[in-house]
């Protein structure tokens, strides 16, 4: 293969350029997430507050508890049929690699036509609702790069996220307006240990519940893997372009607007405008007590920009490969914002044994794919064996608008929400772990603990 000419290789002055221009563009895009993230922790608390058995003193706030068990079953149930009208699949093509060696394949979505009724064009609703997806999926993934989180874009965080997440907000707003006084009426006779008992069924967690040997062998079995039944209502298809210098920038003003969103919500909870620094000292006495409980490893992310050294060396490969066909500034650069998940010492023997036996099946995963040259072949990921790890290619997504087939499916959105707490199933799933963890022990008391995974999407 002849080298390109002399002319159209840059110099590593114009590389390092480039990087740091890159790096300067992120640089902004972390000032931005870290104001977001930083007042959407000092505003969404998760915890559900028990208060006392006493009936005296903490009677309001056991009855606000109350009411906030009913209404989140009612959100868990909604989310759960929400989630039932949608199938994924990464299979059907060999998956390419990225400058950066990270493998990505090419996502399928069937989505049902139930959330587009009404709508006078049900195309236009899926090219309004893809576009949404496709630059909120952008948006995560310049989010997570910027705050030093891992990458976003598995193919099931993609449809837990930025997928279930939209049609979760769209269908919500308007059951909590219309079909929530109901479904508070029909909860009127049950006790707060009824309705903690009603939570634990619908997340299918029973303190002490022993698995069955399938059960814990196909943790990640899900039947939102495939494609649903029916006539297609309308086909979008990703048109293939770079993610470029002029893309971050693009991505910046997504940004922009979200952090617009919080602030203005921050002033409505709590009378004035943020501060220009979020500093204790400088919040009033309500706020500085939600600001005390960002935990610590959400300040180191927030306090200073310390881009990843695989991030930078990534930069460096795509602007030294650059041939001198496309300019420097039009260059693909998504995949330098790709950050693999850290390598955690495991320190228990059932983990280690655990993690093998995965590692392995997974492995043969690839061999048998490879063989039959059919990439759909995955015999342990079919079973749910193995996590669904696929990174996805957000230059080869497509989605599908469906009527299904099912007699029982749902026609109308109405039909997503639970009308009376009769109305709402377990949720037909165990946990992924045979013990209750701390977090899920603290859940039992009404608690809840998050980790680090759960705060890198808050900044939404």
């Amino acid at each position: 293969m002849s080298s390109p000419p002399a002319s159209a290789v840059m110099s590593q002055e114009e590389v390092q350029s480039h990087v740091d221009k890159a790096l300067s563009k992120l640089e902004e895009s972390w000032k931005i997430v870290a104001r977001t993230s930083e007042l959407s922790h000092m505003m969404y608390n998760k915890t559900l507050v028990k208060g006392s058995d006493d009936d005296s003193d903490d009677s309001d706030e056991r009855e606000q508890y109350r009411r906030n068990l009913i209404r989140q079953s009612f959100y868990n149930e909604t989310n759960k049929r929400i989630t039932n009208r949608i199938k994924y699949t990464t299979d059907g093509a060999f998956p390419r690699t990225d400058i950066a060696g990270t493998s990505r394949s090419p996502l399928h979505v069937d989505v049902s036509s139930v959330f587009a009724e009404g709508q006078e064009d049900p195309q236009e609703w899926l090219d309004d609702f893809a576009g949404s997806v496709l630059q909120e999926g952008l948006d995560n993934m310049v989010n997570n790069a910027a705050m030093g989180y891992t990458d976003p874009s598995i193919a099931s965080q993609v449809i837990s996220g930025p997928i279930v997440q939209h049609l979760y907000y769209e269908v919500i707003e308007k059951g909590v307006k219309d079909a929530m006084k109901g479904y508070e009426d029909s909860c009127k006779d049950m006790s707060v240990e009824q309705l903690q008992d009603k939570l634990k069924d619908m997340s299918g967690l029973r303190p002490g519940q022993p698995l069955s040997l399938w059960q814990s062998l196909a943790r990640w079995s899900t039947k939102s893997v495939g494609h649903i039944s029916g006539q297609t209502k309308g086909n979008y298809v990703v048109e293939e372009s770079p993610f470029s210098l002029i893309s971050l920038d693009d991505t910046n003003k997504s940004l922009r607007k979200k952090l617009t969103k919080r602030e203005a919500e921050f002033e409505s909870r709590f009378g004035s405008a943020p501060p220009e620094s979020l500093e204790p000292e400088n919040l009033s006495e309500s706020a500085r007590a939600d600001a005390e409980r960002i935990p610590f490893f959400v300040r180191q992310r927030i306090s200073n920009f310390q881009p990843s050294e695989t991030l930078t060396n990534n930069l460096f490969k795509i602007y030294e490969s650059n041939n001198g066909i496309q300019p420097p500034e039009e260059q693909d650069i998504l995949p330098a914002l790709s950050i693999s998940a850290p390598q955690v010492p495991i320190a228990r023997l059932a983990s280690n044994l655990h993690d093998s036996r995965i590692f392995f099946f997974q492995g043969v995963d690839r061999f048998a794919s490879a063989v039959s040259n059919d990439p759909s072949w995955k015999p342990f990921k079919r079973a749910g064996m193995v996590p669904d790890d696929t990174f996805i290619d957000w230059n080869k997504v497509d989605f599908r608008l469906v009527e299904e087939a099912d007699i029982d499916a749902p026609t109308k959105i109405q039909d997503l929400w639970p009308k009376s707490i009769e109305d709402v199933t377990s949720a037909g799933h165990v946990q992924e772990y045979e013990e209750m963890t701390a977090d899920q022990e603290k859940s039992e008391k009404g608690e809840s603990s998050l980790t680090e995974e759960d705060f890198s999407y808050l900044t939404r």
